[in-house]
Formats: C-alpha cells, sequence, structure tokens
C-alpha cells in the first residue's frame, strides 16, 4: 500500500518564477509465505522536498535551477527471502534488509534564442547522488552456480553537461549548430 501527499508553493512575477514544496510518502509491504506462514513486513516513510527558481532575462532568455529529489522502493522479487531457482544456474536470493534508495538531484539550465536572426545557445547540467542503491552481488558455489543478491550500496553519482548552439548562415539556408557535451558516471557493484 502506498500513501501520498504533496504540497506546492509557487510565486511568479513577471520576470522570476519560485516554486517549493515536498512529498509525503508512506509504504507498507507485507509478504506472506503462503507454505510457512513467515510474514515479512516493511514500513517506509519519506519525506521528499522540492525546489525551483527560473529568470527570463526576456522573452527569449531564461535561466533555471531545480532541486529535487526521489525514491525507490525495493520490489517484492528483490525482498523475498526465497531463493529464485527456476533457473537452477543462476539462483536469484532476496534480501529482507533492502532499504530504499534515496536520490538527490541538482538541473541547470540556460537558453537564449533571437527569433529574427535564428540564433540560438542552450546549456544545461545536471548531478544526482543516490543513496543505497540497488546492485547485484554475484557469487559462485561448489558447483560453479551463480547465487546473485541486491544489496544497497552508497557511492553512485551521476552528472552532465552540454552546451549547443545555432548560426544560421546563407539567409537561414544553412545552419552551424556546434554542440558538446560530456557526462561522469560512478556506480558501485559487487
Amino acid at each position: 500500500m502506498i500513501n501520498r501527499f504533496g504540497v506546492k508553493f509557487i510565486h511568479e512575477t513577471k520576470k522570476q518564477s519560485f516554486n517549493f514544496g515536498a512529498r509525503i510518502r508512506n509504504v507498507d509491504v507485507e509478504n506472506k509465505n503462503l507454505i510457512s506462514d513467515e510474514v515479512f513486513t516493511q514500513s517506509v516513510n519519506n519525506v521528499l522536498p522540492f525546489i525551483g527558481y527560473m529568470y527570463r532575462f526576456s522573452e527569449n532568455s531564461r535561466f533555471n535551477i531545480k532541486y529535487s529529489t526521489s525514491s525507490s522502493q525495493p520490489s517484492l522479487n528483490q525482498l523475498q527471502p526465497v531463493p529464485d531457482n527456476s533457473n537452477p544456474n543462476q539462483i536469484k536470493l532476496g534480501n529482507p534488509e533492502l532499504e530504499p534508495t534515496f536520490t538527490n538531484k541538482i538541473d541547470l539550465a540556460f537558453n537564449r534564442y533571437k527569433p529574427i536572426s535564428g540564433k540560438y545557445l542552450w546549456m544545461s547540467g545536471n548531478f544526482s547522488i543516490t543513496d543505497n542503491a540497488f546492485a547485484n552481488s554475484i557469487s559462485y558455489d561448489s558447483l560453479g552456480r551463480t547465487i546473485t543478491q541486491t544489496l544497497n550500496v552508497n557511492g553512485n553519482y551521476n552528472g552532465r553537461a552540454s552546451i549547443s548552439g545555432g548560426i544560421p548562415m546563407f539567409s537561414r539556408k544553412l545552419q552551424l549548430a556546434p554542440n558538446v557535451g560530456c557526462s561522469y558516471n560512478s556506480y558501485s557493484s559487487f
């Protein structure tokens, strides 16, 4: 069962827009083994804040910055402490100790467009950090079978930046559109 509640406050003027708020989430999981009558329960409460700001330099030029949070609940298959041996060479074990992920993300963007000339400039970037990310731990038993179990890990980072532009040439019959981008990813695993 998932219960959600959110609130958002918005303030806008001709040049600026500001919003902030939070989402509150309660997740209750109950998993009952019908053979052993073992019951596994998990209850998680999250407060997920967010904030955003936009500044309009003109009708065709603006800057945005946004901070947000999110969370992902493990699936029942990842939590279930029962081996999945549907493929006897690749056994999957559930992990009832899994915790939900929690991600912090920041986004930046700037764009400028000149409709008469057709010139434009677009810059953007984002960076996120995920705590308690899901990663598979793979081990091998004495018979060579793989045994996989999902675990929580920290140290997952993801970043991206790009800049692009457009310069029309020869009465807009040709356009020079350079684009540069880069990204950085770091994922922890076993």
